[in-house]
């Protein structure tokens, strides 16, 4: 039995090192079930009365596979088996100090905790009231977005001459809150637009900014200034604005 320990052990690490870990905790689990299958076909608690030196023997060969399980697990349960070395006075054990005899003989036991503790229903149902609650909570914090709106034809669609165009000057406009003045390069020439987006946008920021620009719009003033154009931009559902960019040549048609 003991020589088990080493032949899974060597088998594991070989896995580990090609990264079959699957594999690897199928070797650990395999030393484990020998382990759990010697204890119970040996019965210790009788030979305790019929033979105690036999029992003593039995009772060495599971601590030695306990210490051994004690490393060969920790890569994927670290805590418990940290737990067990403690337990067992092997805390700096590692991998290369696991033999048929790990454990020396008189080495003292420290009491231990409870590795793994079992799962009452309770605790699965407040784990799953505490799921349903966090996904109520991303459910309510989710934006709600505008419904769209009718439908048009691609017809219509296809009078509107949007184009990229690059931002030359930006200035605020005395006695607005609102509206900045924009001269833009929409490529074929210059435009004067006026967006309201003072809220939303630094102008010192805006020059060399590539914009969309809806150019076919019907001219019209704005605070006595004729604007040319449309300067498109997507509203977030927290009400932020951004613009809608592109790094296409300037007067590249959007389609």
């Amino acid at each position: 039995m003991l020589a088990e320990i080493t032949r899974l052990k060597d088998e594991a690490a070989v896995c580990y090192e090609t990264f079959r870990f699957r594999e690897a905790i199928q070797k650990s689990m395999n030393l484990a079930r020998a382990g759990n299958k010697y204890f119970t076909e040996m019965e210790p608690w009788h030979l305790r009365k019929n033979d105690p030196e036999r029992c003593a023997t039995v009772l060495n060969v599971c601590c030695q596979i306990t210490a051994a399980l004690s490393v060969l697990f920790d890569p994927v349960t670290p805590d418990a088996c940290r737990k067990l070395r403690e337990a067992l006075n092997i805390s700096n054990a590692g991998w290369h100090d696991i033999t048929e005899q790990s454990l020396k003989a008189g080495t003292p036991f420290q009491k231990g905790d409870i590795l793994f503790k079992k799962v009452e229903d309770e605790a699965i149902e407040a784990q799953r009231r505490k799921l349903e609650d966090q996904t109520r909570a991303l459910d309510e914090s989710k934006p709600v977005l505008e419904p769209l709106k009718n439908t048009i034809t691609f017809e219509d669609f296809s009078k509107l001459d949007m184009r990229i165009g690059e931002v030359l000057t930006a200035e605020r406009v005395p006695k607005s809150d609102k509206l900045l003045k924009l001269t833009v390069d929409i490529g074929i020439e210059k435009r004067t637009i006026m967006a309201g987006i003072a809220q939303h946008a630094d102008p010192e920021e805006l020059p060399g900014k590539k914009v969309t620009v809806v150019a076919n719009l019907k001219p019209r003033k704005m605070m006595g200034v004729p604007s040319e154009g449309m300067i498109l931009m997507a509203e977030t559902p927290d009400g932020q604005f951004r613009f809608i960019t592109s790094e296409a040549d300037n007067g590249s048609i959007v389609s």
